[in-house]
């Protein structure tokens, strides 16, 4: 008995460990995508190789695996969880909830006022083009303004519908864990319910 609450301990250990590597890895990542945009940019193209990256935005794909990573390492710590770190979780599916809701609010009031934010983006598309029209893409490809302003309504409706996928999913995620928490599911309907939204997704 001893013994297995022994390797019990290791084990959290060890899980602990790796959740605070991904978590530093996931940190790293999605503070370096944001590119020269972020004030400490300098100091990260002072590391060895980071400074060869041209796209740093292609660092969201480590932060995209950590996360995974953390997920299915706090999926796995779900199965030793005691009342009260479930209260805990409990208020924050709550906190969750209200903010889905403010994003779902958010959503709908861009979809009504879709006219002025195209607008706002036809405006911005401008703007940015004539401060850059002798950027490199821009002379290779030979696009011309109307080319962008023309893109802006599309990339409108990719961001709602994204948007709206979104809510969708962590809407049906919350609701799975809401229904575990109250126990009135178990741990593996959780799971299979967790493993059938991610290959919807």
């Amino acid at each position: 008995m001893r013994e297995k609450k022994e390797v019990d301990e290791k084990r959290k250990i060890g899980l602990r460990f790796a959740s605070s590597i991904f978590a530093i890895m996931a940190l790293f990542a999605i503070l370096f995508s944001f590119g020269k945009y972020l004030p400490i940019f300098w100091l990260f193209h002072k590391l060895p190789l980071f400074s060869a990256f041209r796209a740093p935005v292609r660092m969201m794909v480590f932060f995209v695996f950590s996360a995974a990573v953390i997920s299915g390492l706090s999926l796995d710590a779900l199965s030793s969880i005691d009342y009260r770190k479930k209260k805990i979780i409990q208020n924050i599916l709550f906190a969750l909830g209200i903010l889905l809701f403010i994003a779902a609010v958010t959503a709908v009031l861009s979809y009504i006022e879709k006219d002025k934010i195209i607008e706002f983006g036809r405006d911005t598309a401008t703007k940015l083009y004539n401060n850059n029209a002798d950027a490199s893409r821009i002379t290779r490809g030979n696009l011309s303004l109307e080319y962008f302003l023309n893109k802006v309504p599309s990339v409108f409706k990719n961001i709602l519908n994204s948007l709206g996928l979104f809510l969708v999913l962590m809407t049906t995620i919350l609701f799975a864990l809401y229904l575990w928490i109250n126990d009135q599911i178990r741990l593996s309907h959780l799971k299979a319910a967790l493993f059938i939204i991610l290959i919807i997704d």
